[in-house]
């Protein structure tokens, strides 16, 4: 039977990041000398290699989504060639297709200690280990999946952003609950809700292009709103992971 594997390219620092913290039991990430492929049982009942590189393709933005909300300073990883290995070993190549790779150092948050006599210890801070269940949750709930494949975006725009807030809001039962559950302040989301709607405070960005209201007194920043949304969907994961 074939063995088909499908290339994942990036930065080595991130291709590591996925493969260390993999944990899935429908695809897995192996590695051979410098290159990383992905297996899955569900390329097992496919013929056409573009087939499995749509798969892998999935697969590919629930990680990416997990990993950029989880990893400090992680950048996408993309499908490359897709391959079988037949019963002789052989491998048979049928797609190549290669992503940007930049140069670039590994960012650590580092915890610096001022004693009393003015001497400074620096101490690197561990990233958290929560990556694991959050790539098997994104597999086992479809609100999950559906808000960490539009954070994968490259370029979250306010409209992304916005989604992410109506699918986190509807999980939880309303507005109303993500207050209570300590997601985000009231006057935040509000600041969000009505600069990403109103034209007059992110002109074509917004979500339409004539709004009845006043514009708003202190807008929210792309940056901001990014956060705001980031920090709300960490929440609202780890609510559902210690559930």
């Amino acid at each position: 039977m074939k063995k088909w594997q499908v290339q994942i390219t990036g930065h080595p620092y991130d291709l590591e990041d996925v493969y260390k913290n993999q944990s899935s039991a429908s695809w897995s990430v192996v590695k051979d000398k410098d290159h990383f492929f992905m297996e899955s049982v569900l390329f097992n009942d496919q013929e056409e290699a573009d087939k499995i590189q749509e798969i892998a393709s999935k697969i590919i933005t629930l990680i990416n989504g997990s990993a950029k909300l989880r990893i400090y300073g992680f950048r996408p990883i993309e499908t490359g060639n897709v391959s079988y290995i037949d019963d002789r070993g052989n491998r048979h190549n049928f797609v190549l297709l290669q992503g940007n790779i930049s140069a670039r150092s590994r960012a650590k948050a580092t915890l610096v200690v001022t004693k009393p006599e003015g001497s400074e210890l620096e101490e690197e801070i561990e990233q958290p280990d929560c990556i694991k269940p959050t790539f098997a949750l994104a597999e086992s709930d479809p609100n999950v999946a559906d808000a960490l494949r539009r954070y994968a975006s490259n370029e979250l725009n306010w409209v992304g952003l916005y989604k992410i807030y109506e699918i986190i809001r509807d999980d939880v039962g309303g507005s109303k609950a993500l207050f209570d559950k300590g997601f985000a302040l009231k006057k935040d989301l509000r600041n969000f809700s009505h600069t990403a709607q109103h034209p007059g405070a992110i002109g074509d960005a917004a979500r339409h292009a004539r709004v009845d209201a006043e514009v708003p007194e202190n807008p929210m920043s792309l940056a901001e709103a990014n956060l705001l949304i980031s920090t709300m969907m960490t929440k609202w994961i780890d609510l559902k992971l210690a559930t």
